[in-house]
């Protein structure tokens, strides 16, 4: 029962429409004797010679009139169990979805997106099955075997009834040793499918570096690895069920062959009449499909069940940064940043990526950082997003400590711009207006144009409705990293943080959004990392980076007035851009 509290909500919601469906099946489950029973009837009448045609034509119509009932009971309990099983699986999933995006970096780090996307959709399909025709076949085995084995008795024979039952024991021995073996292997058939999902989705991805490095061989040989492993625990699973099912069918076929033997030898000596004989055959037969149905059940409820938990497992996951009970209640940030002796490790990682790291930054001041790849620049905004949580040191915003800041409130006061440019497949409209999409196309157009990125849209054919590809193959990288800037703006966010984000872009296109985005954001606070020193020269000030410590910090001018790090590269930089004008 603990497996199906996360679904309580909806399960409670369903009940009523489960309870009415049941009801309904176990009512057809009923009908489907008037058929035997009237076949023992005409039988009966035939052997006795006494048949009539109104008779015939009674025993018919009912017939009739039974088979239409069981048509309209069929459709209604199919569209409240089925249709439940699908409630429950959309239920499911929008839950999942909402909890991924609440799930923290460190998750991400550890479930690859292959498998997200399997639990999302085979594990989620197979949990359907389990509450569509699992709870179908569950009825039909309980009732229809009961109802079975009380009618036989009841009007055939007891001696008779026990005989053919006889096989039973051992299919229910069988199935439960089987149980737990399809359970098992269900799970591996899961887990390899989603290592093969997600070699499908990095190969994808990936295809551009993929073909100019002519690596499209040993990738197809990867994906094969994946395709081997995945066909190796689909065929162990197949040939479970390979013995399974024809075990049972060998079990229902020993009861038919004792009803046979045994019923025929009763005819013969007068205890049951013929026509009793052919009733019995006919529930023989209403028997054969709940036992058959064991079978299925075994297999959809198990693979339910094993999925049920893969999706649990990561429902039950709690997201590392959340607002805790000391969160105060705010309603903006005006951008102040404070790192006070501030050291941090990645999960996992013994050596600090940020150390000893203290700086204050103004409402409405602009910071540069700079240093060697590796440095922390993309670690110190990280933790400005409160994307991991601080435990050596301090973090202050507004003189107040990051942890007890709304988490809400301080994500959207916060503009970023990555280092690589995340773009979706919308348009670009609905790219730059990802914060609102209410927002007039004057706004989208404002920020664009801030972002130099206008003149480029309106060269487009559809221009600000043009619909992006994946990751936005249709633009070059400029073209995203600009993109990214206007997003980021169009925000209106008290604090901008700007990762790197004019690698792609020229230098004159460069110079030229710099002038007009400080002109955007001049009460903003901003934090720019680059590996250009014409980036943050107009800067309030810079800091530079060395091994996670601050090396050197100071205003533009007087780091070019003391040897070091920033100097050097700075003439470097300046040698490099003259000899190539």
């Amino acid at each position: 029962m603990a497996l199906f509290k996360p679904l309580y909500p909806i399960l409670k919601s369903r009940i009523p429409h489960y309870a009415v469906g049941v009801v309904l099946l176990i009512i057809l489950d009923l009908l489907q004797f008037v058929t035997p029973k009237l076949m023992g009837i005409l039988t009966d009448a035939l052997y006795k010679g006494t048949l009539e045609t109104s008779q015939l034509l009674s025993l018919a119509s009912i017939m009739v009139l039974s088979a239409f009932a069981m048509l309209i009971l069929r459709y209604i309990w199919r569209n409240l169990i089925l249709g439940s099983s699908k409630h429950i699986e959309t239920w499911i999933r929008s839950r999942f979805f909402e909890h991924l995006e609440k799930l923290s970096h460190t998750t991400y780090l550890k479930y690859k997106t292959g498998d997200f996307m399997n639990r999302a959709t085979n594990d989620l399909s197979a949990i359907s099955q389990a509450f569509g025709m699992g709870i179908v076949m569950l009825t039909d085995s309980i009732f229809l075997t009961i109802f079975t084995l009380i009618i036989m008795t009841l009007e055939i024979d007891l001696r008779l009834t026990l005989l053919v039952i006889i096989p039973m024991p051992f299919l229910a021995l069988t199935l439960f040793i089987f149980g737990s073996i399809i359970q098992k292997r269900y799970t591996t058939v899961q887990e390899a499918f989603s290592n093969l999902s997600e070699r499908v989705r990095e190969t994808y991805s990936g295809i551009k570096i993929i073909k100019s490095f002519v690596q499209e061989k040993p990738f197809v040989k990867y994906f094969e690895e994946a395709s081997e492993e995945n066909l190796d625990a689909q065929v162990k699973l197949a040939k479970l069920f390979g013995l399974l099912f024809p075990l049972i069918v060998v079990i229902s076929s020993i009861s038919s062959a004792l009803a046979l033997y045994y019923g025929g030898s009763l005819v013969i000596d007068g205890s049951i009449t013929p026509g009793a004989f052919v009733s019995f055959i006919g529930y023989l037969g209403l028997l054969t499909w709940p036992i058959m149905a064991i079978g299925w059940v075994i297999n959809i409820i198990e693979r339910g069940m094993a999925s049920l938990k893969r999706i649990i497992e990561i429902l039950e996951i709690e997201p590392d940064i959340t607002d805790g009970p000391n969160t105060l209640s705010l309603d903006a940030i005006s951008g102040a940043i404070v790192f006070q002796d501030l050291t941090f490790c990645y999960p996992g990682s013994d050596s600090p990526t940020l150390s000893n790291v203290s700086f204050s930054l103004a409402q409405g001041k602009k910071l540069g950082l700079i240093g060697h790849t590796g440095c922390g620049k993309t670690t110190l905004m990280e933790l400005i997003m409160r994307s991991y949580t601080v435990k050596n040191g301090s973090l202050l915003i507004d003189n107040t400590s990051i942890e007890v800041i709304p988490l809400s409130l301080l994500r959207r006061s916060i503009g970023y711009v990555p280092q690589s440019s995340v773009l979706f497949s919308r348009s670009i409209s609905k790219n730059i207006a990802l914060s609102n999409q209410e927002m007039t196309l004057e706004k989208i157009t404002h920020y664009s144009k801030i972002a130099a990125l206008h003149e480029d849209i309106e060269d487009i054919q559809h221009g600000y409705d043009t619909i992006l590809g994946e990751k936005g193959i249709n633009l070059s990288g400029g073209q995203k990293q600009r993109l990214s800037i206007a997003r980021a703006l169009a925000k209106n966010p008290q604090i901008v943080l700007l990762d790197d984000s004019f690698s792609s872009v020229d230098t004159q296109t460069e110079e030229k959004v710099l002038k007009q985005l400080f002109k955007e954001v001049a009460e903003k606070t901003v934090v720019i990392a680059s590996h250009r020193v014409s980036t943050l020269q107009f800067c309030d000030e810079i800091i530079v980076l060395k091994n996670g410590c601050i090396l050197q910090k100071g205003t533009h001018e007087a780091l070019l007035e003391t040897d070091g790090y920033y100097k050097t590269l700075y003439l470097k930089q300046s040698l490099e851009s003259r000899l190539v004008d």
